[in-house]
C-alpha cells in the first residue's frame, strides 16, 4: 500500500517526521510525501523542498511529490474539485504522481495522512481518494478540540486514526471523538530529537548571533497575527504587548526577542518594539523562517511569553524551559462564534501557563493526586468546554461534562459562561430573577466589552420591572444586533 502524506509546511514535515521515527506510522512499500505550499505567494520564496534541513527530515520518505506546482495557479485553498469530477481528478493524480490506481470491487491501495479535514487541499485529496482509509496528523493545540463542523458520512467513516504530538503530556484530543476514532499520543522526545537534528544543519542568523554573544537573559516572546484576523483590536494588541513584555522582564530579560508570526503586519511589530524600549531593554526581532523551538535552542531564553502560541507548550514540556501565557482568557472572553476552534487552544493555554494546572501526565506523578484518585483537572475541563462547543456531537461528554461544572465551579467559570450551563442543563441552580437570567443570556451572545455598556440601561430598565415574553425577546433582539 502507498501512504500519502499531506504537508504544508516544513513544521509539518518535521512532526511527521517524528511520527515515523516514534513507530506510529506502520511500515508500508511506499511513503509519499505531499508538499502543498500555503504560503501568500509562494512564487516569490524557496518553498518548503528548498528550506535548509528539508533533505534530512524527508529522508525518512521513498520520494516527494509537489501538490502546489501541480495545481498552479491555484492556490490550495481553491482547490476544491467537484463530485462528480473527483473520479477524474483521481486518475491524473494517479498517472501524473505514478500513483497506484485503484481497480473496481478491489480495496483502496492508497492510505491519505491529512493535516485537515475541515478545509482544502485536505477535503479535497479525501474526496478525490474517495476509498482510502484516513488518518489525521496533528501538532498543534486546536486538535485537542473538537471538529468545527460535521464531516459528511463519507469522509468521517473513513477517519481511523488521530495521530499527534503529546505537547500536553497524558491530554486525550477530541478531533473525530464522534466517530470513534483511535487517537495515538507521539511523545515530545521524538519530536525534540527530530528538532535537534534538523537545526544542526542550520546557522543562527545575524539577529540570534547577537544575542548568543551578548550573553544577556533574553525573554523570547512568539508573536501571533491576532489582529490582523480581527481577534483583537489595536488597543487591546498594545496593551497585551505592554503586558508580555512585562511578564519577560519580571523574569530577568534585559533583551526582548521577538519572533513575529509571518502573517503579521508591520505595525504589530512596530507596538512590540515601542513598548521594550519604555522598558529600557534591548529590542532584538528574529525573523528566521525556523520554528520558535531551535530559536531557543539557540537563544536560550530565561523565559517564552506569548497569548497562546503552540510553543509555549513544546517549550515547557519538551525543553522544560519557564513560559507564561498572557492575556488568553481575555480573547476567549471575546471569541465569537462559541464554536471557534480557537476557544481550546486559548483554554489551554491559560490554564497550563496562566492558572498553572498540572498536565494529566504530572497530576498522575502528583503524590496528592494519586492518593485522592482524582480525574485529570485540565481533561475534565477539556471534555467539558468541548461539549458546550458542540454538545450535539459530543453527547457522550454530557455526564463528565455535568459533574464537571458542580464539582469545579471556580474553574470552569473561568472559561463557560452560566448562560449555555444553564440551556444544555449542566449546573441546576437557575437564575432567580429576570434580569440575571436575561443578562447570562445576552454575556454568552455579545461579550463582555459590548455587555457592560448595556448592562447599566438594563438595571434602570422599566420593561424589566414588569418583564413579559415580548420584552426578553425584544432585548435578546438587542443583544444579537450589537453583537453583530
Amino acid at each position: 500500500m502507498t501512504q500519502l502524506f499531506q504537508a504544508s509546511t516544513l513544521y509539518q514535515v518535521a512532526s511527521l517526521a517524528s511520527m515515523i521515527d516514534a513507530g506510529a506510522v506502520p511500515e508500508d512499500n511506499d511513503r509519499v510525501l505531499c508538499l502543498v505550499d500555503t504560503t501568500r505567494q509562494p512564487e516569490l520564496v524557496p518553498g518548503i523542498a528548498g528550506a535548509s534541513g528539508f533533505e534530512t527530515l524527508a529522508s525518512r520518505f521513498d520520494r516527494v511529490i509537489n501538490l502546489g506546482e501541480f495545481i498552479r495557479p491555484l492556490r490550495p485553498h481553491q482547490f476544491a474539485p467537484r463530485e462528480f469530477e473527483a473520479p477524474m481528478w483521481r486518475k491524473l493524480f494517479c498517472k501524473y504522481f505514478d500513483l497506484p490506481l485503484t481497480k473496481p470491487g478491489h480495496a483502496s491501495e492508497i492510505s491519505l495522512w491529512l493535516e485537515s479535514l475541515q478545509v482544502n487541499p485536505g477535503r479535497a485529496l479525501a474526496n478525490i481518494f474517495y476509498d482510502a482509509p484516513i488518518t489525521v496528523h496533528a501538532d498543534g493545540l486546536m486538535a485537542y478540540g473538537p471538529l468545527r463542523d460535521r464531516l459528511p458520512i463519507e469522509i468521517g467513516s473513513r477517519l481511523n486514526r488521530v495521530v499527534h504530538l503529546d505537547i500536553v503530556p497524558g491530554l486525550e484530543p477530541l478531533y473525530g471523538k464522534e466517530w470513534d476514532t483511535t487517537t495515538d499520543g507521539v511523545e515530545l522526545e521524538h519530536f525534540i530529537a527530530v528538532i535537534k537534528e534538523w537545526a544542526q544543519h542550520l546557522q543562527p542568523s545575524e539577529a540570534c548571533s547577537s544575542i548568543i554573544n551578548s550573553g544577556k537573559a533574553t525573554g523570547l516572546i512568539l508573536g501571533q497575527y491576532l489582529n490582523e484576523l480581527g481577534l483583537i483590536d489595536d488597543e487591546e494588541e498594545r496593551v497585551l504587548t505592554s503586558r508580555m513584555v512585562k511578564a519577560a522582564v519580571d523574569a530577568g530579560a534585559e533583551i526582548i526577542a521577538f519572533k513575529p508570526h509571518p502573517s503579521a503586519s508591520l505595525a504589530s511589530r512596530m507596538v512590540v518594539r515601542e513598548v521594550a524600549h519604555t522598558y529600557g531593554v534591548e529590542y532584538v526581532e528574529i525573523t528566521d523562517t525556523v520554528p520558535a523551538e531551535i530559536v531557543a535552542l539557540w537563544i536560550k531564553p530565561v523565559v517564552a511569553v506569548s497569548i497562546f502560541s503552540t510553543a509555549l507548550a513544546t517549550l515547557h514540556y519538551g525543553f522544560d524551559l519557564p513560559v507564561t501565557a498572557v492575556g488568553a482568557n481575555e480573547v476567549l472572553q471575546e471569541l465569537r462564534p462559541y464554536a471557534n476552534s480557537n476557544r481550546v487552544p486559548l483554554m489551554l493555554a491559560d490554564a497550563l501557563f496562566s492558572q498553572r494546572l498540572l498536565s494529566p501526565q504530572e497530576e498522575a506523578r502528583s503524590s496528592e493526586h494519586t492518593a485522592n484518585n482524582s480525574a485529570s483537572q485540565i481533561q475534565g475541563l477539556l471534555d467539558t468546554l468541548g461539549y458546550t462547543m458542540q454538545p450535539e456531537r459530543m453527547s457522550e461528554l454530557y455526564p463528565t461534562a455535568r459533574t464537571f461544572s458542580n464539582d469545579q465551579p471556580e474553574l470552569r467559570r473561568l472559561y463557560i459562561r452560566k448562560g449555555r450551563l444553564y440551556r444544555l442543563n449542566l449546573i441546576d441552580n437557575q437564575p432567580g430573577n429576570t434580569y440575571e437570567h436575561l443578562v447570562d443570556h445576552l454575556d454568552d451572545m455579545m461579550g463582555t466589552n459590548n455587555l457592560n455598556a448595556l448592562k447599566k440601561k438594563l438595571r434602570n430598565s422599566k420593561v424589566l420591572k414588569y418583564p413579559t415574553n415580548t420584552a426578553v425577546k425584544i432585548l435578546s433582539s438587542l443583544g444579537q444586533r450589537k453583537s453583530r
